[in-house]
């Protein structure tokens, strides 16, 4: 019994989720004044470092699931529009440090006002039962995503 409702949630979050994440690709704004465009994935990034203030390439990497050179990667793009900088670790000279750009905590700020305006606006689409249920949904949601975060590292 049990088995099988998973299964039937398995199967039910597989059709509905992708949709959903296009969804928000596509309506999410990513785009400051001044025509910078943030890739979901520079974004993701930019966060992380504004949001601890700093940290090593080895962390961004982590922090995101993915290989080191495509960190470096995203970083490179970063630098280049002058949102993150790179600087050597005051202890230890082979580690490479990100910090935080005046630039890219105002990106993220600005982002973070307009992606929220969007959800909201995507959310007027549902009914009161339909809120109800998502909020119902978000602690075990939040639980599967950070789950889920951890086992990709």
């Amino acid at each position: 019994m049990v088995i099988e409702r998973r299964h039937d949630i398995h199967a039910r979050l597989i059709e509905v989720l992708p949709p959903i994440f296009r969804r928000l690709l596509t309506r999410l704004p990513n785009e400051v004044p001044g025509g910078v465009r943030f890739t979901p994935d520079q974004y993701g990034v930019l966060v992380h470092i504004a949001g601890t203030g700093g940290c090593s390439m080895g962390e961004v990497a982590a922090a995101r699931g993915i290989a080191f050179n495509s960190a470096t990667t995203l970083v490179d793009r970063l630098v280049a529009i002058g949102a993150v900088q790179r600087t050597t670790d005051r202890v230890d000279r082979r580690i490479v440090r990100v910090l935080p750009t005046g630039v890219g905590v105002e990106a993220v700020a600005h982002l973070r006002v307009l992606r929220r305006a969007a959800l909201r606006d995507m959310l007027q689409e549902l009914d009161e039962a339909e809120l109800n249920a998502i909020e119902r949904a978000l602690p075990a949601l939040d639980k599967l995503g950070r789950r889920f975060d951890c086992a990709a590292r």
